[in-house]
């Protein structure tokens, strides 16, 4: 985590989540993250998660799906394969889908 500018006093961060293999790395998703009571507390009410991981485009490499939401009343799912990655990268974001609440 990197920490961000104190908001009200209160410390602020930037959490990445990262994918590694061998030599390669993948920064996927950013979270944003408080301190209250010495305590992490994510900005979503949740931490990362993931919701799958496989092989969907059948290449040999792993794709993943997670939850990307970053409000506490946003559902965000983001699905990344490694046949859409750009040269030197893992995988690509090939789609994202988001709903807010009310």
């Amino acid at each position: 985590c990197v920490a961000r500018t104190s908001v009200e006093s209160q410390r602020q961060n930037d959490c990445h989540l990262v994918l590694q293999a061998g030599l390669s790395e993948a920064k996927l998703a950013t979270y944003q993250t408080y301190i209250e009571q010495g305590q992490l507390l994510w900005a979503s009410e949740h931490p990362p998660i993931v919701i799958w991981a496989g092989d969907l485009d059948d290449d040999g490499r792993l794709d993943l799906l997670l939850d990307t939401s970053n409000h506490y009343n946003v559902d965000e799912m983001s699905l990344f394969l490694s046949s859409s990655a750009q040269p030197g990268q893992l995988l690509g974001l090939v789609a994202t889908f988001r709903s807010v609440g009310c």
